[in-house]
């Protein structure tokens, strides 16, 4: 269970959202000077909660889906292994050094990682279309 004083040095939520932002832009510039260029949109938009599965509620955190960033085509077979080190190295890079899903299929991809401090998850999927997808841990908003 996180503490509030665990949750008071955590970065505020715009802070933690900021800093996932300049990690995707980092790995889709990655991914487009190995594999591409990929025309990248965004998704959707950002979905938020309140906060995770570890906080208690009466602390008022929350936690932020980014909005997702894909295109709209697969990562082709030969360049997955290439992908999956540039997602894990930049995001290891942001606190990110537990693995997690991870499929290697032909024609069907997915690999993430986890921020075991602040309880992030980072995927990324390539099967008829690829999509990145950062979801933040629980965070206080700004000003609390």
């Amino acid at each position: 269970m996180t503490t509030y004083a665990d949750l008071r040095h955590r970065p505020r939520l715009d802070e933690a959202v900021a800093g996932y932002e300049r990690m995707q832009a980092r790995i889709r510039a990655a991914l487009d000077d190995e594999l591409g260029p990929f025309d990248w949109h965004r998704v959707r938009g950002a979905t938020g909660s309140t906060g995770g599965h570890d906080v208690p509620a009466e602390f008022g955190t929350r936690t932020l889906a980014l909005a997702p960033w894909g295109f709209a085509a697969p990562i082709p077979d030969p360049g997955w292994e290439r992908a999956r080190r540039i997602v894990h190295g930049i995001a290891r890079e942001h606190g990110f050094t537990t693995p997690a899903v991870d499929v290697d299929r032909p024609g069907h991809h997915l690999t993430g990682a986890l921020d075991p401090v602040l309880g992030a998850s980072c995927t990324l999927g390539s099967q008829r279309t690829t999509i990145m997808q950062v979801v933040t841990g629980s965070h206080l908003p700004t000003g609390a």
